[in-house]
């Protein structure tokens, strides 16, 4: 052996770079969508701003999950989807957006597309008061007080 690596070892830190590289330019294209997408919301092009928000979302951009989310809480695609908007907040939540944790207390509080449960939405306000959300705070204690 002259020193170098068997083949099934360059293979390996072959499919690592590859994995990384595609991982890197999802990343990137998932970045241009959502800006396509925050563009379209801004001009009022809510459709467009489904469609490209939706294609940076599926790919896991935290910040698409959230305005998506908010996009399906209001009325703005004539009609509100509450369960989806859920879906995407606990999403973004996860992936530790800051503002996803308001909306989940929000939505529990309520039963917008979740059970109603002001336990669980106390528990998303304390994340939310965490996070540096006044409002998530003064709901938080509104709720412990309420002995929830």
């Amino acid at each position: 052996m002259n020193g170098s690596k068997p083949i099934g070892e360059k293979m390996k830190g072959t499919a690592k770079k590859v994995v990384l590289l595609l991982a890197l330019v999802s990343a990137s294209m998932a970045h241009a969508d959502f800006n396509k997408g925050y563009a379209c919301l801004q001009s009022g092009d809510y459709s467009c701003a489904e469609k490209e928000l939706r294609l940076a979302a599926d790919q896991g951009h935290e910040e698409s999950q959230y305005f998506l989310a908010a996009l399906y809480a209001s009325d703005k695609l004539g009609k509100r989807d509450y369960a989806e908007a859920a879906k995407l907040l606990h999403l973004a939540a996860d992936q530790g957006h800051e503002k996803a944790p308001y909306g989940l207390g929000l939505a529990y509080e309520n039963g917008d597309g979740v059970p109603q449960s002001k336990k669980t939405a106390k528990e998303w306000y304390r994340k939310a008061c965490d996070n540096g959300a006044q409002s998530g705070c003064k709901r938080y204690r509104k709720l412990n007080k309420a002995g929830y």
